[in-house]
């Protein structure tokens, strides 16, 4: 099988890339510039992740799913977490998305951006446009690991459009038993429609009306190049820990700590800013460090310092510290 690219796929837009002479296009064109890893999220904490080096997986049990505008139910083999309720059975449609809720439209072939009451609730939408599974094409499912280490993956290969049957792509979701969802897709041209110019990528949650939440990925966007993944995981605010206040003597340097930070994700990925907000102008060795030091200051004075951590996914939070300066003896 052929190397899959990493990638979140949010749009740079294509048509921004050709005013500024980046590309020429002169027929179908395949360009990394039709996106870019943005960090975007919904309120529920879904975030889409760049450069997921998961692997793809191979599909074993093809679906009694074919024909045009179809769906089909499918137990799964673990609970999966979804916007925060446990889900025990998905619809699989034939236009290139899963749904959880019985009273979805799971046949919905006019894609629509997630945030749309009209749009099919309690969905993950794959590559959702108007599809066919002819036969040349199908849709297939796999289950692997063992509790609580389990993903059942989902593939539409070679599946072709309504109404052009010229273009075929392939892709495919996998859930985890964590709420985890990888994407990836490939078999595509350069062709803006197999790129997802009329398809929409991303999540929506339960609502069955407006507002509801959704994390949109792409919507009519031709941002998927061959070989795109993305990996779509629940992400927690970081916690900022400036250490406890503190007194020095007059004169004397301190040290800033904020190594008692922590990240709900586990991720090692937090930077660090620290930043004086009041008091006397004092000298910060390494404002980007996690513990660093200050320079001594005559006292009496009272300084206070903010650290900000920030997560790979651009979410932050801060905490604050005071240093009292003792008067010299």
């Amino acid at each position: 099988m052929e190397a899959w690219r990493t990638t979140c796929p949010r749009l740079t837009i294509w048509e921004d890339a050709v005013s500024d002479g980046l590309v020429t296009v002169d027929g179908a064109e395949t360009s990394n510039r039709t996106f870019e890893n943005r960090f975007n999220s919904d309120s529920f904490g879904h975030t889409c992740k760049p450069g997921a080096g998961f692997a793809v997986l191979d599909d074993q049990n093809v679906l009694p799913l074919s024909g045009d505008d179809e769906s089909v139910s499918v137990p799964l083999p673990f609970g999966f977490p979804f916007y925060g309720i446990t889900k025990t059975s998905v619809n699989v449609s034939t236009n290139g998305f899963l749904t959880f809720a019985n009273g979805s439209d799971a046949t919905a072939h006019v894609n629509l951006d997630p945030h749309a009451p009209a749009a099919p609730f309690d969905s993950i939408f794959v590559f959702w446009d108007d599809l066919v599974v002819d036969g040349s094409a199908s849709v297939s499912t796999t289950a692997l690991g063992i509790a609580p280490n389990r993903v059942l993956m989902v593939e539409w290969r070679n599946v072709t459009f309504f109404g052009a049957p010229g273009n075929r792509v392939t892709f495919q979701v996998q859930l985890f038993e964590n709420g985890r969802i990888n994407m990836a897709w490939r078999d595509l041209d350069g062709s803006f429609r197999e790129q997802g110019a009329s398809a929409t990528i991303g999540l929506r949650n339960g609502a069955t009306g407006s507002p509801n939440d959704a994390l949109v990925a792409s919507f009519d966007e031709p941002a998927v190049v061959d070989g795109t993944k993305a990996e779509f995981l629940r992400n927690g605010v970081p916690v900022a820990s400036a250490g406890a206040d503190q007194t020095v003597a007059s004169g004397s340097s301190f040290t800033l700590n904020g190594s008692g930070s922590t990240d709900p994700d586990g991720t090692s990925g937090l930077t660090f800013q620290w930043v004086q907000i009041a008091g006397p102008a004092s000298s910060i060795q390494d404002p980007k460090k996690a513990i660093t030091t200050v320079a001594g200051q005559p006292g009496p004075k009272t300084l206070t310092y903010r650290l900000t951590v920030t997560d790979q996914f651009g979410r932050s939070s801060s905490d604050e510290v005071t240093v009292t300066v003792k008067s010299p003896k």
